[in-house]
């Protein structure tokens, strides 16, 4: 846990609800389209940096095409990415740059539109081209016909 993180937690509390300082970093729901996810916001004091990323099991079945698509749509969004982790999960992330002695009330306004960039993109973008596709399960399908876009 880094003081930048420490820090934040409160600011972040009025906009995120059930946000939690734990030892790894902040972590917290978002409950979207999508379904119920949990997303986190890490800080790398030497690169002066905060990630805010959310992690899915990568579609199955999608295969190099899905990886087309999500190579696309990064040239396209300015801010939140498409990647995957070194467990082979899809990684939905936004990097921030993050210096200890910033403004810590820019830098909570920063991060809340970082969450709803990456609720954005995969809402709109990835629940609608899973969608498209067929590619989910029968209760993943009804929830993403259903729910709006």
């Amino acid at each position: 846990m880094t003081d930048l993180l420490e820090a934040l937690h409160a600011p972040l509390l009025e906009e995120v609800a059930g946000l939690e300082l734990a030892p790894e970093g902040l972590r917290g729901q978002l409950d979207l389209r999508y379904g119920l996810l949990s997303f986190q916001i890490d800080h790398e004091e030497d690169a002066e940096t905060l990630r805010v990323s959310v992690r899915l099991p990568p579609p199955v079945a999608a295969g190099h095409e899905f990886l087309i698509w999500c190579l696309s749509l990064n040239a396209q969004s300015w801010e939140a990415k498409f990647g995957l982790d070194e467990s082979g999960f899809l990684l939905v992330h936004a990097d921030l740059p993050a210096s200890t002695d910033g403004d810590i009330e820019l830098l909570r306004d920063d991060i809340t539109d970082c969450i709803d960039s990456i609720a954005e993109l995969i809402d709109d973008s990835l629940c609608g081209y899973l969608l498209d596709r067929r590619l989910g399960t029968p209760a993943q399908l009804e929830r993403w016909s259903t729910e709006p876009d």
